[in-house]
């Protein structure tokens, strides 16, 4: 992470952009731009641009915020859809680049003779398609509002009432006694 004089938690937190910092200014313009009838984060762009360059470079976004009158809540409702989209088109371009190196990396170490080399062949097997990678469990949950329910033998079944529970109840209380 990169280090800023600044006290400010978002400042901190936006150090890991591309180009530190300062970059979500980018962001917000790009999020102002979507809006329509010039929303909040056009209000709070054209307030920053309204900033001598000096006074530019130290605003934290937190005291942006503030100055402009946009909630933090606005702030990031705006600014973090993009974030995310940008940063996952950048993982996919990285990964796009690198695959080749990786196969022919791992179809090498799978031609070796190591300790661990048969993990290498399965990983190139399964990356190849040649082998069936295990699909992930899922659940799925079935959420109606019915009040019938399904027997073992799959016919429908009517679910006693709460009053027919609790009669039920008291009628074996009292074959109890």
């Amino acid at each position: 992470m990169k280090k800023t004089s600044l006290s400010s938690n978002l400042s901190r937190a936006f150090s890991y952009l591309d180009g530190g910092w300062h970059s979500y200014i980018r962001f917000c313009r790009i999020a102002a731009q979507d809006e329509k009838d010039g929303g909040e984060m056009t209000k709070l762009i054209t307030h920053y641009d309204s900033l001598p360059v000096s006074q530019q470079k130290k605003i934290t976004p937190e005291n942006l915020c503030l100055q402009s009158g946009v909630s933090l809540k606005t702030f990031f409702g705006s600014i973090l859809p993009w974030i995310c989209m940008y940063s996952n088109v950048s993982a996919s371009i990285i990964t796009a680049m690198y695959n080749p190196s990786v196969i022919e990396k791992t179809a090498k170490a799978a031609l070796g003779r190591g300790r661990y080399s048969h993990k290498d062949r399965e990983l190139f097997l399964k990356v190849s398609g040649a082998l069936p990678a295990p699909k992930p469990t899922s659940i799925q949950i079935l959420n109606q509002n019915s009040p019938i329910a399904q027997s073992s033998s799959g016919s429908p079944m009517r679910l006693p009432s709460p009053a027919e529970d609790v009669m039920e109840l008291e009628a074996g209380d009292n074959e109890l006694d």
